[in-house]
């Protein structure tokens, strides 16, 4: 690759990270700066935690005992309480008929303008910190030991990997085997038979794909093997039915049922072409949409998505283009050169 090309293609990988970051703090306010922690810290997109995030049942008494009088004054309301940082910005705190918290919601104050709610939920979360309570409210983050090779990476400037790329004309020809890396546009129906047409081409041994977590593994394996008249095929299906019934359901337009959604269709050609389908996602939670373009959480996702690539065989990596062109050495394929050689990319016409 010449230098003068190399030089493009960073610059409109940096253009589009920035325009998307642009896009998303016209949207969300501006974005906190996230580092690793051993705890799940992240919010819901309206800046919530609720109890669903709580390792075990949080009474008011007990934020009251790390928040008032040191860090926050408190009032009572008629359901719950406002605690208002002394460093600015306000807890609004949920409760039930027995004191135990239903939700914390961050929101803005007075010192020194608008806080973003992420900011001022960071001061909670030093808060918490400080006195080693983080585990009052938060459960433990599966993915901490990920963040702290991510952050290693993006503190060394180090900076992506140079891999071939395929005109997307010429991918039919030139691709025979190895590691293709297919950037996707989320709700592009054009991507999405540009990869079918790929799984019905016989070239391919397996498929991994961003549109399912790892925790719905057994469930793709069984809908994968399992025979169409069995049981096991058919919980499958209604599992990942359930599940594209409330995630990635809005990216394609009007869509009348779950079995419709362009990504269990995808299944379905995996099913027919007896490819093996790699679930490579984390837990939804984790990328709240206030951190989706955050590195840290971008680079973790990438770190993780690697980690499911098979060593061995010919594949497809299918995921949001995002995650194949930042410009920090944290993308998909600069984790997973470290296994795998025969990596290369295609090049669409955006």
């Amino acid at each position: 690759m010449s230098e003068e090309r190399r030089i493009g293609q960073m610059r409109e990988q940096m253009s589009f990270k920035r325009n998307s970051l642009e896009r998303l703090e016209r949207k969300n306010g501006p974005l906190a700066k996230r580092r690793p922690l051993e705890y799940q810290t992240y919010l819901k997109d309206s800046g919530i935690i609720d109890k669903e995030f709580f390792p075990e049942s949080l009474s008011i008494d007990q934020l009251q005992e790390v928040l008032v009088p040191d860090h926050a004054s408190s009032e009572k309301t008629d359901s719950g309480y406002i605690f208002t940082l002394n460093s600015g910005g306000k807890i609004k705190v949920e409760t039930d008929k027995d004191s135990i918290v239903d939700s914390i919601n961050f929101f803005y104050g007075n010192y020194g303008g608008k806080i973003d709610e992420e900011i001022v939920a960071n001061r909670f979360i030093s808060i918490l910190e400080g006195q080693e309570s983080l585990d009052l409210v938060f459960k433990k983050n599966d993915y901490y030991q990920q963040e702290q090779e991510v952050q290693e990476r993006i503190n060394s400037s180090r900076r992506a990997v140079d891999i071939p790329q395929i005109e997307e004309s010429d991918v039919a020809e030139n691709f025979r085997d190895g590691v293709l890396l297919v950037p996707d546009m989320h709700g592009d129906m054009e991507r999405h038979n540009f990869a079918t047409s790929i799984i019905d081409s016989g070239k391919i041994d397996w498929f991994a794909m961003e549109m399912l977590p790892h925790k719905k593994q057994e469930a793709v394996d069984a809908f994968i093997n399992m025979p169409e008249d069995s049981r096991e095929y058919d919980d499958a299906k209604q599992e990942l039915l359930l599940y594209y019934s409330k995630n990635w359901e809005d990216k394609h337009g009007d869509i009348s049922s779950p079995e419709e959604n362009p990504y269990f269709q995808i299944l379905k050609s995996c099913k027919k072409n007896k490819i093996q389908v790699k679930a490579m996602d984390v837990d939804s939670n984790y990328y709240r949409k206030n951190l989706r373009s955050n590195d840290l959480v971008i680079g973790t996702r990438n770190l993780a998505w690697a980690n499911q690539v098979p060593e061995n065989g010919n594949g497809i990596v299918f995921g949001g283009r995002a995650h194949f062109e930042m410009d920090a050495g944290i993308n998909v394929q600069d984790f997973l050169v470290d296994k795998r050689k025969d990596i290369s990319i295609v090049k669409f016409k955006d």
